[in-house]
């Protein structure tokens, strides 16, 4: 199974379970372009899905969970039985990990565990998912002052001050959920 057929069945079954996402987002880039998560799935929280089908390497996961964890609430690796005890032995206990199974071809889901709180989420490295605009209408929010000559970092600065990891991602969300991409 290649991750373009496991991203589309992933897509159908998130969508079918009792609490379905608000809305799913293909490989959009985080963390000023250095890293690009095959789903970010908003639900009343942000949740990282990364897949890694039979033709991928596993070991890219390394680098990537930096990034991951560092702007999720919560993340999952979705993968085959082939990379199931590579994927166990290098993601920490607080990632999801769904093995993807291909049954008379129709690919099913088995979680060999849910994702948990992530300890690792960082409201510095979470607000660079935000565009510019969105930044400032953050600050605004709370009426936090920011000059219009203010760069992206001096905003991260004021967000991640004034914001709790907690309303950070809420605002995250939100913003993702209302951002109009042509």
């Amino acid at each position: 199974m290649n991750d373009a057929e496991i991203r589309l069945a992933l897509i159908n079954w998130l969508n079918r379970k009792k609490i379905s996402p608000q809305k799913i987002l293909n490989e959009m880039t985080i963390s000023d372009g250095l890293a690009r998560p095959d789903l970010i799935v908003i639900y009343s929280y942000s949740h990282c899905y990364e897949i890694k089908g039979d033709n991928d390497q596993i070991q890219r996961i390394i680098k990537q969970c930096a990034h991951y964890q560092s702007s999720f609430k919560k993340n999952t690796l979705v993968t085959t039985q082939k990379h199931l005890n590579k994927a166990l032995e290098l993601l920490p206990g607080f990632w999801g990990i769904i093995v993807a199974i291909n049954e008379n071809k129709t690919i099913k889901f088995n979680y060999i565990r849910k994702s948990s709180h992530n300890p690792l989420y960082r409201k510095d490295i979470a607000s660079k998912i935000l565009w510019k605009n969105e930044m400032q209408q953050l600050l605004e929010n709370k009426d936090i002052s920011f000059k219009s000559s203010s760069t992206r970092n001096d905003l991260i600065d004021l967000i991640d001050t004034c914001y709790t990891s907690y309303e950070l991602d809420q605002s995250i969300c939100l913003s993702l959920l209302n951002r109009k991409v042509s």
